[in-house]
């Protein structure tokens, strides 16, 4: 493992991945550790909304899964980066004002196109990144940082939202108004 963090630290572009995996879900954590506060604030929001905004986000990423190769030929790696993650932002913030559930499904099928892309890239981008004697230890590696940065962001945005929804100006959606 020594030898694995080593080579991960001197390699620039996989301190370039891990840095890119790291912020993308630390960011992207937020519409999920949300999400069951926009489903209740929605008109009639209830455990069936919640399953439905999430369904609808696992149903966008195996769209994507299915269309992984014509999207990598329609978009280099860069630009698959960073469109997947605007994507990603501006859906997240759709569902988090979405006036109803037929403006929330499609932001979450979107989000889950956009969430599948990215991280399938960013993955590929680790494997090729490492030679095939340090592959395994280095995707490990890559691992840690693509599970610690979701679970930090799930701490971060649950504390956001502990911290928010009873606040006199969070009792618009998607926070409650029983604060």
């Amino acid at each position: 493992m020594r030898v694995g963090v080593q080579y991960v630290w001197q390699s620039s572009r996989m301190r370039a991945v891990m840095l890119r995996v790291a912020l993308f879900f630390l960011h992207s954590t937020a519409l999920m550790a949300l999400l069951p506060l926009v489903a209740r604030a929605l008109p009639g929001g209830n455990a069936g909304t919640f399953t439905l905004l999430l369904a609808s986000m696992g149903a966008g990423a195996i769209v994507a899964a299915l269309l992984m190769p014509q999207i990598r030929v329609w978009l280099p790696l860069g630009r698959r980066l960073v469109v997947g993650t605007t994507v990603n932002a501006l859906s997240a913030t759709v569902v988090a004002f979405a006036p109803n559930i037929y403006v929330a499904v499609p932001a979450m099928l979107m989000a889950g196109v956009t969430w599948i892309t990215v991280a399938n890239s960013l993955t590929v981008a680790a494997q090729m990144g490492l030679p095939d004697w340090v592959r395994a230890r280095g995707m490990s590696i890559f691992q840690m940082a693509l599970m610690g940065s979701t679970a930090a962001g799930a701490a971060l945005w649950g504390q956001v939202a502990t911290g928010a929804r009873c606040t006199p100006a969070s009792r618009s959606p998607p926070f409650p108004a029983s604060c």
